[in-house]
């Protein structure tokens, strides 16, 4: 379904609605071509919405999978967060996709009947929004569920006969996307497509189990995008975000793509299924990002798992920022004194490179100082230092720090890559052999590095090399 497409293509939004199970996250990892969202056997997998672009005969779409509907009554308090969550995708959309599914007939309450009644309440839900809508009947992988859709009692729903698919092996998605594109022709108001994601910074998030990460990507976006909720574990796999960011502080707009992760617990305490995939996801998103945001917890000083988290992100070479949430819960005197301690430094000596910033996600304080921090540590990250100027650096610090001029007038100082940034000691084989370079000169250097050039939020790598 790819094709090339100017970068200043218009782009389409679909939202896809339905009720849990009608396998609305296989039909959007169908249309995206890749497996991002999470198919699950469990009811109600999707909780917040998930975005993906789709190609189709030159065209371009963007696909916005929401969580199901259900009429169960567990937890009420989510399942009241994703009715919100369907709203706002409803309002992005230019069109949606409502997803049912082929049903047994033994099951129906009134035989004959195919349309259940809360499929009728949903469709009530969508016509409020007056969008085009595509009916689809998903699952009809035979010819006997395909003749369904035949069926005439469809059309009290009001939106025409329905398509059959089956997002799971494929049939019917490419009709599907030809009457799509007969249907959004006439939709005047398109969205342009962005030209920044590719060059945005890429920002994920992570953290302990409700800390705040979805709080602070809502207060970042400025809308709600991810449901938030006091049970843990809501959010169970990244979700990627665009937006130009803009404050007073910033001479211009900054794009960010900002990936909001599952939280990460002992492996120990990671349960199989849904978790373990919202796990594996977060450190996936962690490698593919260009900076990284640890969030901690003002409450509580740094825990085990949180330095277990940092050394996970130093793996990735990603700068780095650390954001203490929920500072409003501190009193001043607190507050001024947890400021001004080393305790977090104290606490994760091996993230002393990576700036502090304390904020109040819920409230939404310190969030330009938390931009503005991600921003430099990005650029920091891109730093290019010259040989030449490295060269001089090193001969300053081997008479300050009385390095061995034998051994360290033998050694050339080079920078061989940004983002990550690392720099190599191009050593003779005899000092090699001798490991006359020891780790604590590395520590040393690296300390003068960042005094001589601002590195902060971005980790330095230092290796030895043979000419």
């Amino acid at each position: 379904m790819k094709s090339q497409k100017k970068d200043n293509q218009k782009i389409i939004n679909i939202a896809l609605i339905g009720k849990v199970n009608s396998g609305k996250s296989t039909l959007f990892n169908r249309l995206i071509e890749e497996r991002k969202a999470m198919s699950f056997q469990k009811a109600g997998t999707t909780r917040d919405r998930n975005y993906g672009i789709c190609h189709w005969q030159g065209e371009k779409f963007q696909i916005i999978d929401t969580g199901g509907l259900t009429q169960e009554k567990d937890n009420q308090e989510i399942d009241q967060k994703v009715k919100e969550n369907i709203k706002t995708a409803i309002k992005e959309a230019d069109i949606i996709f409502f997803v049912t599914e082929t049903k047994n007939l033994g099951s129906l309450k009134r035989p004959g009947d195919i349309i259940t009644d809360f499929e009728r309440n949903i469709s009530q839900m969508i016509k409020k929004s007056q969008k085009p809508t595509i009916l689809i009947l998903n699952k009809s992988d035979n010819l006997k569920k395909r003749k369904w859709a035949k069926n005439k009692k469809w059309l009290a729903l009001g939106f025409g006969k329905p398509i059959p698919i089956s997002s799971a092996n494929g049939s019917g998605i490419g009709d599907l996307l030809d009457l799509t594109i007969e249907k959004t022709k006439d939709i005047k108001k398109k969205k342009i497509a962005k030209k920044g994601p590719d060059k945005s910074i890429k920002i994920s998030i992570i953290g302990r189990p409700n800390v705040g990460k979805s709080t602070l990507f809502n207060a970042i976006l400025g809308k709600k995008q991810v449901i938030v909720s006091s049970t843990p574990h809501t959010t169970r796999g990244p979700q990627d975000t665009f937006l130009f960011y803009k404050s007073k502080e910033l001479d211009k707009k900054i794009p960010l793509t900002l990936i909001d992760t599952a939280g990460i617990r002992k492996k120990r305490k990671v349960k199989p299924g849904i978790e373990k995939i919202g796990v594996d996801r977060s450190f996936r998103a962690m490698k593919k990002s260009d900076v990284i945001i640890i969030v901690l917890t003002a409450q509580k000083p740094p825990s085990h798992q949180d330095k277990t988290l940092i050394r996970l992100a130093l793996k990735t070479k990603k700068a780095m920022v650390i954001a203490i949430n929920k500072c409003d819960l501190l009193s001043k005197k607190e507050y001024r004194l947890f400021t001004k301690s080393n305790l977090i430094y104290n606490k994760l000596p091996m993230a002393k490179f990576a700036p502090r910033v304390f904020i109040s996600a819920k409230r939404k304080k310190g969030i330009n100082i938390l931009v503005k921090s991600i921003i430099q540590a990005s650029k920091n990250q891109q730093k290019n230092i010259s040989e030449k100027k490295l060269n001089i650096f090193l001969k300053e610090l081997i008479k300050k720090k009385g390095f061995k001029k034998e051994v360290w007038e033998r050694i050339d100082f080079l920078q061989t890559k940004t983002n990550p940034l690392e720099f190599s000691l191009i050593c003779p084989k005899i000092i090699m052999k001798r490991r006359q370079v020891k780790k604590a000169h590395f520590n040393i250097i690296k300390k003068a590095l960042r005094e001589k050039w601002d590195f902060t939020g971005a980790p330095i790598f230092i290796k030895t090399k043979c000419p």
